[in-house]
């Protein structure tokens, strides 16, 4: 989710990765429908990738979403919840760092 959105929102100034501490083995059903119903496709280019599959001292910022175990109902609101949040997060972020490249000629 969070990936999706940097790069739906900020995509021309983030250079946006995500990945898990303990990842899925694919992205699931669920958060590609969430994502879906603001317009924001997981279809190509978006996988699953463990926090140990990267060098984290090049990231400047991290963000962890976690998948619990819960029934259907509960998981989707939360999955609402998270993606709401996610999304509230990076549109301002982007925002701010379309500003600074502006100010420092970027």
């Amino acid at each position: 989710m969070a990936e999706a959105f940097a790069r739906a929102y900020g995509g021309d100034v983030l250079e946006p990765h995500s990945a898990g501490i303990r990842p899925a083995a694919s992205i699931s059903r669920r958060t590609n429908m969430v994502m879906q119903e603001k317009g924001v496709s997981l279809a190509a280019g978006y996988s699953t990738k463990s926090l140990s599959s990267f060098n984290l001292h090049e990231f400047d910022l991290i963000v962890n979403l976690c998948d619990y175990s819960l029934p259907d109902t509960s998981a989707m609101v939360l999955k609402r919840v998270l993606r709401d949040l996610v999304r509230a997060t990076w549109t301002p972020f982007a925002t701010c760092a379309r500003t600074w490249n502006s100010w420092c000629g970027f």
